[in-house]
């Protein structure tokens, strides 16, 4: 099973995150969102063990982050994934 993470909530939570809860070979095991607020009632509202608001937090418990994050982000955030070994959807 791969450990997937999710980095950004509007898009991320309304399309990836229910293709994942989908799929079993997926296990969603955390989120990111820089509103540190709503990414802990996302993580409970999922029954999930992990919120945070830094990516790379998330990077540490993870086999691949799906990022649903507007470009400029993405371009931050994605050679860190990358260079950290993780699969990246995007």
């Amino acid at each position: 099973m791969i450990k997937v993470g999710q980095i950004g909530l509007n898009y991320g939570l309304n399309v990836h995150i229910p293709a994942f809860l989908n799929d079993s070979r997926f296990e969603l095991v955390g989120v990111c969102s820089k509103n540190i607020d709503k990414a802990k009632r996302i993580k409970d509202r999922l029954s999930l063990n992990f919120a945070t608001d830094n990516p790379e937090e998330l990077f540490e418990i993870v086999d691949a982050v799906s990022l649903a994050i507007p470009p400029k982000e993405q371009a931050i955030i994605l050679p860190k994934a990358i260079e950290k070994g993780l699969h990246v959807f995007f």
